[in-house]
């Protein structure tokens, strides 16, 4: 495909569209209301969701709005997911900070910051956020609200799945809904 070319794309308007959907005494992950919504009640437990597709270089956006919590959630894009322990994470927090993780065997490590690093371009809360990331070659870059945040290099992972995750950090709750994700070619 060339430069540009939209690979996938999901407003979830379709509840049909081929995205997981659970409900367990964790949480709910799942259409609603025109978007996809993680409705997450265990701190420390990452949500995960993708339309089941396997890329190699891309550039992945979407539009994240946390809804409501009790504490403090990280939201954002994975990539090259092989399985549930092992893939990229980049996320941004409800309190203002950005991390690009790499995941594996279940273990997360930060890549680049030995620390979550503080963005003065996330809009902290309950509050709207557009994130979009690169995965190509051994480069990945964050962007949030349009400015780059972070980059990094790191060659583990060639190819995966490409999607959305979340996760409670502090507290035991949140509500995280995501739309207007879509995989492009760089």
């Amino acid at each position: 495909a060339p430069s540009g070319w939209v690979l996938f794309q999901d407003a979830f308007n379709d509840p049909e569209s081929g995205w997981i959907e659970s409900d367990d005494p964790d949480g709910r992950r799942g259409y609603a209301d025109g978007a996809y919504r993680f409705t997450i009640q265990r701190a420390n437990w990452y949500y995960w969701a993708s339309p089941r597709l396997r890329f190699s270089d891309i550039h992945v956006d979407v539009e994240i709005t946390r809804l409501g919590g009790d504490g403090v959630s990280a939201q954002g894009i994975f990539c090259r997911f092989q399985d549930e322990g092992n893939f990229y994470a980049f996320t941004i927090s409800s309190d203002g900070y950005t991390g690009i993780s790499k995941f594996v065997d279940g273990q997360e490590t930060l890549l680049g910051e030995k620390v979550l690093k503080a963005n003065a371009d996330i809009i902290q809360g309950d509050a709207r956020n557009f994130v979009g990331v690169d995965c190509i070659d051994d480069q990945l870059r964050m962007w949030v609200n349009g400015v780059e945040a972070l980059a990094v290099r790191d060659s583990s992972y060639a190819t995966g799945e490409a999607g959305i995750i979340g996760a409670v950090l502090e507290g035991e709750s949140a509500v995280i809904e995501f739309d207007n994700f879509s995989i492009i070619k760089p």
